[in-house]
């Protein structure tokens, strides 16, 4: 029990410094009303609870998602709004569902990738992004729409991989997180955007938690692959002595 406590305990104080800290930065970098600290701020606590493997994480994450885009809206990147609002939302919704229904002591059972399927979704990924970056061209006013496009393709894999339990998923979130931050880095440069230097820091902090975010899932696969042989291992002990 005093160990539950501490842990939680641990989480909170992690949880507020993060809080004070995107703040912070907020006010050195005048960050336009406040919108990039707070995306910041959720998309660290999201990923803290998602690297444990609670289903409620996404409670967070659709929060976070509605700052993304609203930053995102005024930097005329409307493949991010568009992502956000048809796509990332409901999924969020969907892995909420999946993720409770798939928990083992409050913690949530992690699948394994196959070869096929990783070369299925590398193909189908490089499809969407020629599709899609067309299409995103020919909205007047967009800003790099094949990078804004690769960013969100990546995003809505690392979400279904993740919302079917594949620590995958974080993979792409890493490689997602890689195109932001060169994205937002181009608009500071070019003054595109008044979020700009924030959003880039904000990646550069993604890039970091999404790496300890696969760490930890790596880490969750194994202790339950562990558990899996260990009760294999007891059931046929059982069955053997009933022979």
């Amino acid at each position: 029990m005093l160990k539950f406590h501490r842990r939680h305990i641990k989480y909170i104080v992690i949880v507020s410094l993060m809080l004070v800290i995107s703040l912070t930065l907020g006010l050195i970098f005048r960050d336009y009303f406040f919108l990039g600290s707070i995306s910041l701020f959720l998309g660290f606590t999201q990923t803290l609870l998602l690297s444990k493997g609670k289903w409620w994480e996404e409670v967070v994450g659709i929060a976070e998602a509605l700052f993304v885009a609203t930053v995102a809206w005024i930097a005329h990147l409307y493949g991010t709004v568009i992502f956000t609002v048809l796509i990332y939302i409901p999924m969020s919704i969907f892995s909420m569902i999946n993720w409770k229904k798939h928990q083992y002591n409050g913690v949530v059972h992690i699948n394994k990738m196959t070869i096929k399927a990783s070369l299925f979704i590398v193909f189908s990924l490089c499809c969407s992004v020629v599709l899609v970056s067309f299409g995103l061209s020919k909205i007047p006013n967009q800003n790099l729409p094949i990078m804004d496009t690769i960013s969100n393709l990546m995003d809505i894999c690392g979400l279904i991989l993740i919302a079917l339990r594949f620590k995958e998923g974080w993979i792409f979130w890493i490689l997602c997180s890689t195109i932001d931050f060169i994205m937002w880095a181009v608009l500071l440069s070019q003054g595109e955007s008044m979020n700009a230097i924030m959003m880039v820091i904000v990646s550069a902090v993604n890039i970091a938690i999404n790496c300890w975010g696969f760490y930890s899932f790596v880490k969750l696969r194994k202790k339950q692959e562990i558990k899996q042989i260990k009760s294999r291992a007891m059931f046929d002990n059982h069955y053997k002595s009933l022979i």
